[in-house]
């Protein structure tokens, strides 16, 4: 199964990494961004790290002018982002954005991002909403929109070797790809600017060893974490 064009690119923010990035876009005057088009919150749990890799990948709609600022609610025990980056539509890769900043506010954090392109990708890992009990696993994730969102919607990654995976709202659809875990897609719905949802996740898991670590070493397995270390 081909996997998505995001989950092929996203490597491209760890070989930037590697190399050092590249210079920033030319300085002209941002305007904030009243909509996105699309926002897609996909939890990644146990996939690199004990914690959950969280990664957002939102798109703006045709008609903002860029460079484009775009606010996005965080939860308050994030304390530092992993990769932020934009799009490159002209090169198909991934480039590293520095006009960003996390900043604490009365309901929890916000990132702030300036992005010259309609496509943008963030990350970071958290430990907060993933909960040990023996062999189960839970996961509450809530987001508030702080704009409107035309399209929204969360996605799970499984962890290798979870059992009896269970969430509220239920997935419209779980699939494996390429990488050989399985991914459960969410419901796809507007949200207004204020409107909250939140994802309630079980499974069992008799193994602390992360996927990334158990996943068989080729290609095809090594091709898809974004900004963590392929």
């Amino acid at each position: 199964m081909r996997r998505s064009r995001w989950t092929w690119l996203a490597v491209g923010v760890a070989l930037l990494m590697g190399v050092g990035w590249l210079p920033g876009f030319i300085e002209v005057a941002a305007q904030s961004s009243d909509a996105l088009a699309s926002l897609t919150i996909a939890l990644w749990p146990e996939y690199d790290r004990p914690e959950v890799l969280v990664i957002y990948q939102g798109a703006l709609k045709p008609e903002t002018s860029l460079p484009a600022t775009v606010s996005i609610a965080m939860p308050s025990h994030v304390h530092q982002m992993h990769a932020v980056a934009y799009l490159d539509e002209n090169t198909g890769t991934l480039m590293r954005l520095d006009s960003f900043r996390l900043e604490a506010t009365a309901q929890g954090k916000r990132l702030t991002l300036t992005t010259p392109a309609r496509r943008f990708h963030a990350e970071y890992y958290t430990a907060d909403v993933l909960t040990r009990e023996g062999a189960t696993r839970t996961i509450h994730y809530v987001f508030t929109a702080t704009t409107t969102i035309e399209n929204f919607r969360f996605e799970v990654q499984q962890p290798l070797g979870a059992l009896d995976f269970v969430s509220d709202p239920v997935p419209v659809a779980i699939e494996k790809r390429a990488d050989n875990l399985f991914y459960a897609r969410y419901p796809a719905e507007a949200l207004a600017a204020g409107a909250s949802r939140s994802l309630r996740v079980a499974y069992q898991r008799h193994s602390d060893r992360v996927s990334s670590e158990a996943m068989p070493s080729t290609p095809e397995a090594l091709a898809g974490p974004p900004g963590s270390g392929a």
